[in-house]
């Protein structure tokens, strides 16, 4: 959210928000692909065989859900508190700051997590062996993520509304929070199939 609000407010600057938009955005495409890549060659080290690919995949599914659902703590898996350095508004142009702002959370690990799925995500990269599908795969979470940047001009009341997005925004935290363990499940079960 911490990204997101200095990014809303320049919603009524339809050029601005733009640059700062796509900035975001491609920035965090780049880091997450190279995020995606080094999980996928890592695992191309040493590819575990398909008994301990299943076991693997079912351990971090079950830690997932148990985290997200609260039947555990999550001190393991949300290591971060910060969400993104707030002092680069202060240093540099809207364009940069959120080409910077895109860049860090891209890395996925590098900020604080609301959910546990990237972990499930960075299992199976690892499990692919292939820096390509590691890649792809991030690229394609970082894009996902970036969406709200793109979404939230549409979900304004006015311009100057970014308190009120983030207030209804966690006020359907336990729709965001169906959604994700849905997934995971889904991803589980795809991932346990193709071992």
């Amino acid at each position: 959210m911490a990204a997101l609000g200095p990014l809303v407010k320049e919603a009524h600057r339809p050029r601005r928000w733009l640059i700062s938009a796509v900035a975001y955005t491609a920035s965090g495409l780049v880091s997450g692909a190279m995020v995606g890549a080094l999980l996928g060659a890592f695992g191309s080290l040493a590819i575990p065989g398909r008994l301990v690919a299943a076991g693997v995949v079912t351990v971090t599914g079950i830690v997932v859900i148990s985290t997200d659902t609260s039947l555990v703590g999550n001190r393991l898996l949300f290591p971060r508190r910060r969400q993104t350095r707030g002092i680069w508004a202060h240093r540099f142009p809207y364009g940069v700051v959120a080409a910077l702002w895109g860049f860090d959370l891209g890395l996925t690990f590098n900020a604080r997590l609301t959910f546990a799925g990237p972990w499930l995500l960075a299992a199976a990269a690892v499990l692919s062996g292939s820096a390509p599908f590691g890649s792809i795969l991030f690229a394609s979470f970082w894009g996902g993520r970036s969406l709200s940047v793109w979404a939230t001009p549409y979900l304004l009341e006015h311009a100057n509304d970014a308190e009120g997005l983030g207030s209804r925004i966690s006020s359907h935290f336990r729709l965001f929070q169906a959604v994700e363990l849905t997934a995971v499940l889904v991803a589980c079960m795809v991932m346990a199939s193709q071992v």
